[in-house]
């Protein structure tokens, strides 16, 4: 069944705009459906190998079973599998899933693309490109998925040129970086450090201990280490069909290319900054005893800035959660169809954090009657900055690309 006959079977309204193009969501409301969505037109047989290549090697976690019910319903949909009663039960809160359409009218002229068409979904839901009149993949061109099923097919597909800067492939079946990790807040400085005592008067015309001085700050707190990158997210399986003609001869290179790579781990997030030092204490005012009097005690020094938070370690890459199937003409060797894994790196550490400022001095203390006041200190010195993080330690495994003809 065609794209617009499943269309029309569900009721959707196919109006396309000026340049034939139809772009549409549909809801897929039960497995049937799905296994609709899916058909490519293979035999039973070819049908098995078609789930066998989307998972071979695909790992699904025991602590996480709901990868391996969605690897069994990839079986039912792609393959010939039946799903179990206990199967289609926990599978009926997942439905209604969302599918996002591409495709083209009737009369519509062949798409041309000369510039890098991210195919993505925002929220990781289905891709369904269908291209009745064909696609021109011109220099500069390239298709992007990440983080996103993909279920892609062209009568034909003429590629001149070759894919832009920083992609590597025709067809880039991608996963999605960790997000970034958000900065801690810098500490908040302490109240300031004790002031000295006062001066003391034995009596009227007496004079005792001077104003005492003030205390020295404390060093501001150590910046909060900066928080550990994000694992990314895996790359989705891809089914790309081709099914009437594949030119290559202005190629750059006389490959199909499909790049694939699996979520890169996201870096570590940047370590706090240290937290202020500790203003210094105030020094004690001398004191007036009649005729005579004593002298201001001096200013507490600033405390030294506070250390910086080391920062974040990177996050690890992910393996890819499917894997990708490409369908040639039978005219066509299978050949062709060249792959270009490339591994869901680890994520880099983030920046240390910086340090924290000295703090002020404390006032020195004001003079009594015939003395000197308290002397002056001096602001504490910045604090050192964080300690280095270390990178992620796993990388990803990229997808696994299989060719077949049709």
């Amino acid at each position: 069944m065609s794209i617009n006959q499943l269309l029309t079977e569900l009721g959707v309204p196919q109006s396309a705009s000026d340049d034939g193009v139809l772009q549409t969501t549909i809801m897929v409301n039960n497995t049937a459906q799905l296994r609709q969505l899916f058909d490519i037109g293979l035999s039973p047989e070819r049908r098995a190998e078609h789930a066998d290549a989307l998972l071979d090697g695909i790992a699904a976690p025991s602590e996480y079973p709901q990868v391996g019910l969605l690897h069994r319903l990839m079986r039912h949909a792609v393959g010939n599998d039946e799903l179990s009663e206990a199967d289609r039960a926990d599978l009926a809160a997942a439905f209604p899933l969302t599918a996002n359409i591409h495709t083209q009218s009737a009369t519509a002229e062949p798409m041309t693309v000369n510039y890098l068409w991210d195919v993505s979904t925002s929220d990781g839901t289905a891709k369904v490109i269908d291209l009745p009149n064909g696609l021109v993949l011109q220099d500069g061109g390239c298709i992007v998925a990440r983080s996103t099923p993909l279920l892609f097919s062209s009568s034909s597909l003429v590629r001149t040129g070759a894919p832009p800067a920083g992609y590597s492939g025709d067809f880039n079946i991608l996963g999605t970086k960790g997000a970034p990790v958000a900065v801690p807040p810098t500490p908040s400085g302490a109240g300031q450090a004790p002031s000295g005592a006062p001066g003391e008067c034995i009596s009227s015309g007496t004079a005792g201990n001077g104003g005492g001085n003030g205390t020295m700050g404390q060093q501001g707190t150590t910046g909060t280490t900066g928080g550990t990158g994000i694992l990314g997210i895996a790359s989705s399986s891809a089914t790309i069909t081709i099914t009437t003609a594949l030119d290559l001869s202005g190629a750059a290179t006389a490959h199909l290319l499909v790049a694939t790579q699996s979520g890169p781990g996201g870096d570590g997030g940047p370590g706090a900054q240290g937290g202020p030092g500790q203003q210094g204490g105030n020094g004690g005012n001398g004191q007036t005893c009649g005729c005579t009097g004593n002298g201001g005690g001096q200013a507490g020094p600033g405390g030294k800035g506070g250390t910086g938070g080391r920062a974040g370690d990177g996050g690890n890459g992910v393996d890819a959660a499917g894997n990708i199937t490409v369908y040639v003409p039978v005219s066509v060797s299978t050949t062709l169809v060249q792959a270009v894994p490339l591994p869901a790196t680890p994520g880099q550490p983030g920046a240390p954090g910086g340090p924290g400022p000295g703090g002020a001095p404390g006032t020195p203390g004001a003079a009594g009657k015939n003395s000197a006041p308290g002397g002056a200190a001096a602001a504490g010195g910045p604090g050192d900055p964080g300690g280095p993080g270390s990178s992620g330690t796993i990388a990803g495994n990229p997808a696994t690309v299989s060719a077949f003809n049709q």
